[in-house]
Parts: C-alpha cells; structure tokens; sequence
C-alpha cells in the first residue's frame, strides 16, 4: 500500500496456468477495489463479494471458463473458495449485449467538449477522453460528426481491441 503497487504472479512451476494467473489479477483487482470503497482490504465478506463479480464477468466475457478454472491446479489460497463460486454461477444472458456497439474515446478536444455532451459523451478522467457507446453499425455517422467539429485524435475500441484510431 505504502508504494501504491500491486504485482501478480503466479509461482514458477509447470502447472501453472492462464487461469490462475486470471484468478490471481481478479483476486489483487477486487483488493484495490475493496481498499477505495471501505479504506481497507481483507478477506472479508465484503471483498468476496466483489471478488466474486468480478470473476463472473470474466467468465461471461469468455476470458476465463469454468472448465479452465476446475482444472487449475491449487497454486491460489483462494482455490476451494472459487470453487464455491463456480457452484452458485450462473451465465449472464446479456453478457453479448457489447458485441454490437463500440466504444468511441476523443481526445485533445477541450474547445469542443459542450458540444460532445450535449451528443452523449461522457468524461473519462483516466483515459483523459471523452467517451460514448454506439452501435457498431452507427460508426460512419459518428464519424462524420466528429470529423465536423475537426476532431481527429478518435478512438473506436471494440471490448479491449482497438480498431480504428486516426
């Protein structure tokens, strides 16, 4: 905490696998998570919970499967715990709901900011960007519009890919 650093990783050994190194980065996230909503972090109830959201969003997101998870060898302290969780999960059905839209981030674009929330942009104050869910098919006009205001440093993001910046 002193140094405001979280390293992950996972013990050299050949059992090692994708999944605990996800678990592992879910299990240091929720400790960050957990510290800025109560100033502390423990094993508690309440970071377990987060702990537990956050690994069922990977698993909807397909970055990590339950299969892949039962199978990974015992190298977390947090293992039979996980496992409980595996029992109690169930699938988001809306988890595909994001493969139709995109994610368009503006930079450098202060002078036209009033402009870019009045059509639905919201700030991002880590990216340093203004940010807005489109439909994918909606992508050109959106386009457009920027390209009006003589914005150019644009971003389209699909999930963590990027797939256009100009």
């Amino acid at each position: 905490m002193r140094t405001h650093i979280i390293r992950v990783f996972v013990p050299k050994t050949s059992a090692k696998t994708n999944a605990n190194l996800i678990c592992t980065t879910l299990h240091e996230v929720s400790h960050h998570i957990d510290w800025c909503n109560r100033h502390t972090s423990d094993h508690s109830d309440a970071f377990y919970e987060i702990f537990q959201k956050l690994l069922y969003s990977a698993m909807d997101l397909n970055v990590v499967s339950d299969s892949d998870i039962k199978n990974m060898p015992r190298l977390t302290t947090d293992h039979n715990k996980i496992l409980k969780f595996l029992k109690i999960y169930s699938p988001n059905p809306n988890k595909d709901i994001n493969e139709n839209y995109l994610i368009v981030n503006v930079y450098n674009c202060y002078s036209e900011k009033e402009k870019l929330k009045e059509n639905g942009y919201f700030w991002n104050g880590t990216l340093k960007a203004w940010y807005k869910t489109i439909k994918k098919e909606d992508q050109l006009k959106e386009q457009n519009y920027l390209n009006s205001l003589n914005l150019t440093d644009i971003q389209f993001a699909d999930g963590n890919k990027i797939i256009l910046k100009n």
